[in-house]
């Protein structure tokens, strides 16, 4: 767990960040995000990757938002009670719905519902690492002790899905 300055452009000023490796499969990405950054990125993405039938990915863009160009994103009746917050994307789409099935929809919909609007989150599972971002202009240990909460879940699930992939 760290606080500090931003390693993604889309935080402004300081983020939380927690990571833990996972040892799930390095070819499985999966990224549930809150729905302002997504309705931000999406054409961002579309205008920098997809030109005409060409297509090119820029390296400098952070790769969870890189992913939004590449794969599949949940639709509205698959997110459910997630979509007023939410959206994700991942590389294999039946894991993720897997994942979201179970009490993290429930989790995220608690936690996530005192997040501001505004700030950026992300829960992201990429080369066998789960993470969780999100914009945290000072340290707050009632909210650390919520979100720390919320990501021992998502590790969790996701060992719990793993196990049944």
């Amino acid at each position: 767990m760290e606080w500090g300055a931003s390693h993604r452009p889309y935080v402004a000023g300081k983020e939380l960040r927690i990571l833990a490796e996972m040892g799930l499969h390095h070819d499985l990405q999966a990224l549930v995000l809150n729905r302002r950054l997504l309705d931000q990125s999406e054409p961002l993405v579309d205008s920098q990757y997809i030109e005409g039938v060409q297509s090119r990915i820029d390296m400098q863009a952070p790769t969870e938002i890189r992913w939004l160009a590449v794969y599949p994103k949940l639709t509205s009746a698959e997110m459910g009670s997630l979509d007023a917050r939410f959206g994700a994307v991942s590389s294999v789409k039946p894991w993720l719905l897997q994942w979201l099935s179970g009490p993290l929809t429930p989790a995220l919909l608690t936690t996530g519902a005192q997040l501001p609007q505004d700030d950026p989150f992300v829960l992201a599972i990429g080369r066998g690492r789960l993470t969780l971002r999100l914009r945290m202009p000072e340290p707050n240990l009632e909210a650390i002790g919520r979100w720390l909460q919320l990501f021992q879940l998502a590790a969790q699930e996701a060992k719990r899905v793993a196990g049944d992939w």
